[in-house]
């Protein structure tokens, strides 16, 4: 990939990683001063004791991730090359959202192994076509996770990951910066990569909480049916 293109993929990372940090900046800020409190004020305060315990989760979370990045990468960039992958893995995707419409609600807490569990589906999902925050959604509600408190977990979890893509990628950036011209272009796609990014999540998690995610089920196997019939039709 040549700079200019290295660049805009970079910055677009950033842009969604901007877009999760802005709506998830309670959340996240609670997180970050409950790894600076001492364990005293952990143990008198549920809440950033809570806080700390998600720091835990998402460095678990994101260890599957990051051992198929290491290890197999270059398989998965051969996949990459096979459309009908991505074809069936979006119909793989619509199957697990329409799923969710018969998993009971249940307030199972998050812990070490179920967030393990949880990020094996990210770690699933750099596959084309199965989309990481519906993979996570589901295993979480699999295994008892409240779906709401399952969603706000999948996509504070993705931090790391979109930290890691981004910085892939960096030392690249670094031997062909763009030029000036380029970034204003790319820039433009990173603004519009946090605000898009940002009405996404705000549309998903409403979603979530009315218990409707068969709807971006059904999409997905409408967009996985004009995929396939594209490709044996054309």
């Amino acid at each position: 990939m040549r700079g200019p293109g290295i660049a805009f993929e970079v910055f677009l990372h950033l842009g969604t990683l901007l877009a999760v940090v802005i709506a998830f900046r309670r959340e996240l800020l609670l997180m970050v001063t409950a790894l600076f409190s001492s364990s005293t004020a952990r143990k008198g305060d549920p809440e950033l004791r809570q806080a700390y315990l998600w720091d835990i989760y998402v460095v678990v979370a994101t260890l599957p991730a990051v051992g198929v990045g290491l290890f197999l990468k270059d398989d998965i960039d051969s996949i990459f090359d096979n459309i009908l992958v991505t074809f069936t893995m979006l119909a793989v995707t619509g199957t697990i959202m329409v799923l969710t419409r018969f998993l009971r609600q249940k307030d199972t807490p998050v812990t070490c192994p179920r967030a393990f569990a949880i990020g094996i589906a990210q770690a699933m999902a750099i596959l084309p076509g199965l989309s990481r925050s519906g993979s996570t959604i589901f295993a979480g509600m699999l295994m008892g996770i409240n779906r709401e408190t399952a969603a706000r977990f999948s996509f504070i979890m993705s931090i790391p990951a979109i930290i890691g893509a981004a910085v892939l990628k960096l030392g690249d950036l670094l031997t062909n910066p763009p030029g000036t011209a380029e970034m204003i272009n790319i820039l433009a796609g990173t603004l519009a990569a946090a605000i898009s990014g940002y009405l996404a999540i705000v549309l998903l998690m409403h979603i979530v909480r009315r218990g409707q995610l068969q709807w971006f089920g059904y999409y997905c196997f409408l967009v996985s049916g004009i995929g396939f019939s594209w490709y044996f039709l054309h």
